[in-house]
């Protein structure tokens, strides 16, 4: 079964931070890993012109994101912030199959 981003508020344990804050982290950085499959597939059809304005914009997109201090960064520790500075278990292991389903199936899903 596929994995989607956050739709609904989730339950959190007592002493949370409202449902609201912790939803729009995890759609946020669901959607840095949608741009990112998007930006790999750009890269992978561009394979033969790599010099191709498409492909060049793409990777430094790829590389602006995943740089220390990048939108891959901020993105996870907003999610963090957002749930007190500890992650639980059971969003962490959500937002990784999320990661394996939309990233390093190859970014080619939708």
């Amino acid at each position: 079964m596929a994995v989607a981003c956050p739709s609904r508020p989730h339950p959190l344990r007592p002493g949370a931070v409202a449902g609201d804050r912790a939803q729009a982290a995890e759609a946020a950085w669901c959607a840095l890993i949608d741009a990112q499959a998007a930006d790999l597939r750009t890269v992978r059809r561009y394979r033969a012109a790599p010099d191709r304005p498409e492909a060049v914009a793409a990777r430094a997109r790829l590389d602006a994101r995943k740089a220390p201090g990048g939108g891959a960064d901020a993105a996870m520790a907003a999610v963090r912030d957002a749930y007190g500075g500890e992650v639980p278990f059971p969003v962490r292991r959500r937002l990784e199959r999320y990661v394996v389903e939309h990233l390093h199936s190859g970014g080619r899903t939708p």
